[in-house]
């Protein structure tokens, strides 16, 4: 959206004569139209430009998906050919193998074969000579093929597999063929002869045709070394050359192996967009696809012809239209010529502006104001004019007259020539055509400065006026006296809470005062009305909304020139707020004195000059013993003790800190000194500068410190103890130190530590400690009764502690002594049990007479503490006296132990040197120690040979990795080692070795050497491996009878079901009889050879061992025998969590078959039971049910082939599922039984050992 002023299209020259501005409009008409034609045509050509690079992408990408299709065509019809001929070398050597490799059975086979190769010409076998043996066709037989690229190849690369050879014309027809050939290799790899199959090329071109590419598109393919291989349409001249030279070899494939371009055929010399792509699997086989590049661009060259008609349409109807606009421009110019000469002749600025806003015309009253020309307000001038402060306000009335299309009028200041703003008033109104549609609009601006500034004048002087009165609560009022009319300020209402605008009367304002003031007011009001007298009172008002205000009112007479009284005004003020302060302040003061006078603490407030004191309260004064009057002539230094004066002078010199905790210590007036802690702040008292202080007494605070630095050094005099203590090994001397310690510690005249022995007090050890006090006097015996005060202190099991007072009044204390002495006077008595390990009391610690002052709290637990550290030391002695003790007879024992294993290892090493097999140790780095005679009787030498490392170079090469990793395994986790190895024996030969090893490890677990024996078992091993391929011949067999037995099986089926189709008219029941039991025969026949397969296939199948869960496999099976027959009520239990490590393929087999025979043998009861879980008791898995059982006397029949111990009539089978679990079973080196009883149902066990989690 355009605004005004912001631009004009039409400069100065747009106000000419109708002549000039006529000839303009003409010219801008041209050069719009010719503009317009030459810009379309430009747009025109550019998107045509753009058209034919989209059509030429389009088109690549077409040939790209058009190539991967053709690619996937050509590499299936490559495997089909390779997948066949893999299949006929199979089948040739299958005959060979059978003795069956004639001429007519391999034609026959490779008839077969190429039946499904409906592309090729003919499939032939070539000998190692490269002779032709076999042939689907007749009379190639012996052809010498030698020379060919599929045998050649073979003779120079052997590990080639399937080959494409280049296209050859054949001998015999002339015709084109690619061979496709695959070698024929002996078991050791030996290449036998080459199987070829000829593909005709004529089936590409007839594979390809289906695709459109136009009638100029060509496909062919490519050999990698640029050899053509086949081309459509067919090129008879092209066919077998090699293009090497064509960028495509040379610049293109080394990029990737797909891509497109554009070039020249090097074929028929025509430009195609070639796309190509290698196949895959045959990454050295190419094709290509290429349409012609004029074929591509057709499309786009007819939608440029269409286009460039329609943009010569376009051009023409642009040329009427333009002579149209040429005569509208002409009626246009009069029409305005007569509009300026009206708005010429007006005294305010006229402009017009589009629709849109743009100023397109302005009279010549534009200079007079601005004294500017008019190409300034034309060019955007007007709007750079404006005032600032004006300027959004102006752009937002423009904007809103352009959204919504109303008239407006707005104010602003606009800049003259001379640099002054002059107030304008812009008036529009919109100007529309018929359809309502406005076309432009029509403005005035006339000057309106000098009204602005007479209201600007008076609104300012209002407005001083009314923030005056705001600030200072202040309003007026003038009663006009004839007339009796007052006159109210807007702040004067709001004083006295009335309605704005609202003048009460004189009487009804009185009314307002209070009534203890309305006697005053009226009496001030008559006086200034009868006789001038001016006035200045404070009253107290209500306003209308119940709010008290004090109100001061001020208020004088006017005169007229005969000096009578015409009016009365005056002003009135709230002074509520003055008022409520002064009486907050004089409270606050007065609460402040109350606080002051009764703090519990001393509080003074000093000069801040002269330091002496100004005010004390009553608190300081009983504190420190002097008057008021006293201190009022002192300064800090008399409270202070002589100490601290030097600090306390500097501090006066340099400034007192403030709001700072200090500590000092003061006197009173009687001398005393005690610590207090003082806080000073500044403050203003009695008009001048003070400090006001705070003491506060910290004696009992200092005094609990000091008790704890006391008590820390005590604990700390413990620790030291307690090392002195434990350092002795001696139960008497360590008993002597702990009662120093403790008497030292705590401070006391005598300490005494017993210990009863085995329980008896009487039979006590005693230790003793005694001050200087005691020396020479008799003193308590060498083991304390147990009566008197030591009776009690036992009988509690806790700290005694006694003062002196509580000992004289105890009658029991007299006991402590055998002396005939009176009992002695004690400053206090304190007793703490010994506690051992176990929380037995194993005795006591006696403190009494303390130095100073009686046995307090503190002493109990420096007591108690020394009383657990003594018996931790008392225990560790008797604990050290057992160590000592078992390692007494500890040496007894290994001396015994010693010997008895000297006599063991000769016993070893005897039974060792007469075994027949080899015996040896090794320790747990893997070293030999020691080898027996019947080692060295099979590998050679004498000892020490073969010791350390030695015997690794008599292992096989091939048997040192598998023996060294099965060695490591064990030796991180001591167990079993066994395992096989070949040695060489002295004779040079390898004899294969069976061998374990078993750790021996010491009380700690850890091994200290292995024993291991080796078994020759080189004949077990020959005989095995005999066995074993005696089993696999015989399995092989098995299969193969089993497999070859189902094609006349199928037959008899079924011509026998046809024979019943064609005799359903005509029933016999004797021809019905003899068709069912056919078909009966075919189906049980049937059923065993299908379980003949799977015993065949259990036995050849090789073993993969996984985490297998039994539970969810029989409950598999479960489903699946209970969807097949649901009418039947079974109650099934599968015990979860039956996890074991075996072929989970095999496994499922051994539940299927167990399962299917449970639940088989259990259909004739009514409600069936069949579990599946883990016995603890046999530690196998088992599978039990309810059904006929078996009589156990033919237990050794059940798991053989073909053996029942049911009629076929009782119940169905083919006695092959027992038969194929226990092989699975054994092929896992575990073990299955059963246990039954005929109508007793049947428990099968099996085990997998040391396969289950």
């Amino acid at each position: 959206m355009r605004w005004p002023w912001q631009d004009a299209p039409f400069r100065q020259s747009h106000f000419p004569r109708d002549s000039e501005q006529h000839a303009s409009v003409g010219r801008q008409i041209i050069w719009t139209a010719t503009a317009l034609i030459v810009f379309s045509g430009c747009a025109v050509a550019v998107a045509l430009f753009h058209l034919r690079n989209e059509a030429l992408r389009s088109g690549e990408k077409l040939t790209q998906s058009l190539a991967q299709v053709i690619a996937e065509q050509t590499s299936r019809t490559f495997q089909a050919a390779d997948q066949r001929l893999q299949l006929a070398a199979s089948r040739l050597q299958a005959l060979d193998a059978e003795k069956r490799l004639t001429e007519e059975s391999v034609r026959a086979l490779l008839r077969e074969q190429l039946r499904g190769l409906p592309f090729a010409r003919a499939i032939w076998v070539l000998d190692r000579q490269g002779r032709t043996v076999f042939d689907s066709d007749t009379g190639n037989i012996g052809t010498q093929l030698a020379d060919r690229e599929y045998f050649q190849v073979y003779k120079q690369r052997p590990a080639t597999g399937f080959h494409i050879s280049a296209p050859v014309r054949s001998r015999s027809t002339g015709t084109w063929l690619i061979s496709t050939s695959r070698p024929l290799r002996s078991a050791n790899g030996e290449l036998t002869g080459v199987i070829v199959a000829a593909v005709e090329p004529p089936y590409f071109d007839t594979l390809w045709r289906d695709i459109d590419l136009g009638a100029g598109g060509a496909i062919a393919l490519f050999r990698s070394d640029g050899l053509l291989m086949m081309r459509s349409p067919v090129d008879e001249q092209a066919m077998g050359r090699i293009f090497s030279t064509l960028p495509l070899f040379t610049e293109r494939l080394s990029n990737g192996p797909q891509g497109t371009f554009t070039a020249t055929s090097a074929v028929d010399a025509h430009v195609r967009i070639i796309s190509y792509r290698t196949l895959s699997p045959y990454s050295d086989m190419l094709v290509t696809v290429g349409p012609l590049y004029d074929d591509v661009l057709a499309p786009w060259r007819r939608f440029a012809g269409l286009s460039f008609l329609i943009w010569l349409a376009a051009v023409a109807t642009v040329v009427l239209l333009s002579v149209l606009l040429y005569r509208q421009s002409r009626l246009r110019a009069g029409t305005e010529l007569r509009f300026r000469q009206l708005a010429q002749a007006m005294p305010q600025i006229v402009f017009i502006t589009d629709g849109n806003g743009r100023l397109t015309f302005v009279s010549d009253q534009w200079s007079e104001v601005t004294g500017e020309p008019l190409d300034v307000a034309l060019k955007g001038g007007w709007l750079d004019r404006i005032h600032p402060d004006d300027l959004q306000r102006a752009t937002d009335c423009m904007r809103h007259m352009l959204d919504t299309g109303e008239s407006i009028r707005n104010e602003h200041r606009l800049r003259c020539k001379d640099g002054s703003y002059r107030w304008q008033l812009v008036r529009a109104t919109p100007n529309r055509d018929r359809s309502e549609r406005i076309v432009s609009w029509y403005c005035t601006s006339t000057d309106i400065d000098e009204l602005k500034q007479a209201e600007a004048t008076l609104k300012a002087q209002t407005g001083l006026m009314q923030m005056a009165g705001q600030i200072s609560r202040l309003g007026g009022w003038a009663l006009e006296v004839p007339e009796m009319r007052v006159l109210w300020s807007d702040e004067a209402s709001a004083i006295l809470g009335l309605p704005k605008g609202s003048a009460p009367t004189l009487e009804s304002a009185i009314g307002l005062c209070e009534p203890e003031w309305r006697e005053l007011a009226t009496r001030v009001a008559q006086a200034c009305l009868n006789h001038g007298t001016p006035f200045d009172v404070e009253v107290k008002m209500l306003t209308p909304a119940g709010r008290s205000v004090w109100i001061r009112s001020m208020g004088q007479a006017v005169r007229d020139g005969s000096g009578s009284i015409t009016r009365m005004q005056g002003a009135l003020q709230d002074i509520t707020e003055h008022k409520l302060a002064a009486q907050t302040l004089l409270e606050s003061e007065q609460r402040h004195a109350a606080l002051f006078d009764t703090a519990p603490v001393p509080m003074w407030v000093m000069d801040r000059k002269d330091h002496h004191y100004i005010a004390v309260n009553d608190t300081a004064i009983q504190l420190y013993g002097y008057s008021r009057e006293e201190f009022v002539v002192m300064t800090p230094l008399q409270l202070l003790s002589a100490a601290e004066h030097p600090r306390m002078q500097h501090l006066m010199t340099t400034g007192l800190p403030m709001d700072t905790p200090e500590f000092w210590m003061h006197r009173q007036k009687n001398g005393t000194e005690f610590p207090v802690e003082v806080i000073r702040r500044v403050i203003r008292y009695g008009g001048r500068d003070a400090v006001f202080a705070v003491a506060f007494d910290i004696t009992l605070r200092v005094r609990a410190e000091q008790e704890v630095q006391a008590y820390l050094l005590t604990l700390q005099r413990v620790a030291d103890a307690t090392q002195t203590i434990t350092q002795h090994q001696s139960l008497d001397t360590m008993m002597q130190e702990a009662a120093e310690q403790s008497r030292a510690i705590i401070g006391a005249h005598q300490s005494v530590i017993s210990l009863p022995r085995d329980g008896h007090r009487s039979q006590a050890i005693t230790a003793r400690s005694l001050s200087e006090k005691y020396a020479g006097q008799p003193h308590w015996s060498d083991s304390p009764e147990e009566s008197g005060i030591h009776a009690m202190a036992c009988e509690t099991r806790r700290a005694v502690r006694l003062t002196q007072a509580e000992l004289e009044a105890d009658p029991r204390w007299c006991g402590i002594s055998k002396s005939s002495e009176p009992c002695r006077t004690l400053r206090g008595w304190l007793a703490v049990p010994l506690t051992g390990r176990d929380g037995a009391n194993i005795g006591w610690l006696h403190l009494s007479d303390k130095f100073v002052g009686e046995f307090n709290l503190q002493d109990e637990y420096v007591a108690t503490e020394l009383a657990q550290q003594v018996s931790i030391a008392i225990d560790n002695l008797h604990l050290l006296s057992q160590v000592k003790e078992l390692n007494s007879g500890l040496e007894e024992k290994i001396i015994q132990r010693t010997g008895e294993l000297s006599r063991q290892e000769a016993l070893f090493r005897t039974l060792a040197e007469q075994a027949p097999q080899p015996i040896w140790t090794v320790d747990p780095r893997g070293a030999a120690t020691f080898f027996s005679r019947a080692w060295y009787e099979l590998v050679g030498g004498a000892p020490p040979d073969w010791h350390g490392h030695a015997w690794v170079g008599l292992v096989h090469p091939d048997d040192v990795v598998a023996a060294t990793q099965n060695w490591r395994e064990p030796s991180a986790e001591p167990t079993l080692i066994t395992g096989t190895r070949r040695l060489r024996a002295r004779s040079g030969a390898y004899h294969t070795m069976s061998y374990r090893a078993s750790p021996v490890s010491n009380e700690h677990g850890e091994v200290i050497f292995w024993v291991g024996v080796d078994t020759d078992i080189t004949e077990i091993k020959a005989i095995e491996t005999a066995l074993r391929l005696s089993n696999a011949e015989l399995e092989a067999f098995s299969y193969s009878v089993s497999h070859d037995l189902r094609s006349p099986l199928t037959t008899v089926d079924g011509f026998s079901r046809l024979l019943a189709k064609e005799l359903k008219d005509n029933p016999g029941k004797k021809l019905q009889h003899y068709l069912t039991r056919i078909q009966s025969g075919v189906g049980q026949m049937g059923q065993l050879i299908e379980a003949l397969l799977s015993l065949a296939h259990v036995a050849r199948l090789e073993l993969r061992r996984e985490p297998v869960n039994l539970s969810v496999l029989a409950n598999e099976t479960l489903e699946r025998l209970k969807a097949g027959d649901g009418a039947r009520q079974v109650d099934c239990s599968v015990e979860p969590g039956l996890l074991v490590h075996g072929d989970g393929r095999l496994l499922r087999s051994v539940m299927e078959n167990l399962l299917s025979n449970a639940w088989k043998f259990s259909s004739r009861r009514p409600r069936a039971t069949i579990a599946v879980g883990r016995s603890t008791a046999h530690d196998a898995f088992f599978v039990r049910d309810n059904g006929a059982g078996f009589d156990m006397a033919y237990v050794d029949k059940l798991f053989g082939t073909f053996q029942r111990l049911h009629s076929v009539s009782e119940y169905t089978g083919t006695g092959v599922g027992l038969a194929t679990v226990a092989r699975v079973i054994a092929r896992h080196r575990g073990r299955i039984w059963a246990e039954s009883a005929p109508d007793k149902g049947a428990t099968f066990f099996f085990t997998l050992p040391g396969e289950e989690f």
